[in-house]
């Protein structure tokens, strides 16, 4: 019996022991930059901000034809119905800081350009 509770110490303090130490790895996990699952989220999510850019442009582009337009209808307008000119001026004026505006779009625009250039280039490199 006294050599039976010996070995059940023994057989505690082994586990214990096997328990507190860590176990070490001969192979060292292979760590990737950007994984197999990562890289085509990245394409899809390039894409789809590629593809909402273009919209981007192509209201820019609405945005240049319809503000040249106000710029010429609403004179035209004016004669004929005998609008004040301070009135007009002030569209015009009005006119004039929304294409400011519609220009810090376009320029946000080509930033954005860049942006997913980058994110193609970084991506592609997996």
């Amino acid at each position: 019996m006294k050599s039976l509770s010996i070995l059940t110490v023994l057989l505690l303090f082994i586990i214990v022991i096997a328990q507190a130490t860590p176990v070490q790895h001969t192979e060292e996990i292979a760590k990737r930059e950007l994984g197999s699952k990562v890289v085509p989220l990245g394409v899809r999510f390039k894409d789809l901000y590629q593809r909402f850019n273009n919209q981007l442009k192509k209201v820019n582009k609405k945005f240049d034809h319809e503000i040249t337009k106000f710029n010429k209808v609403v004179p035209e307008a004016a004669k004929s119905d005998n609008t004040d000119a301070k009135s007009v001026q002030w569209l015009l004026n009005w006119n004039a800081d929304y294409e400011k505006l519609v220009s810090e779009s376009k320029a946000n625009t080509a930033k954005l350009d860049e942006s997913i250039a980058t994110l193609a280039k970084r991506l592609s490199s997996q």
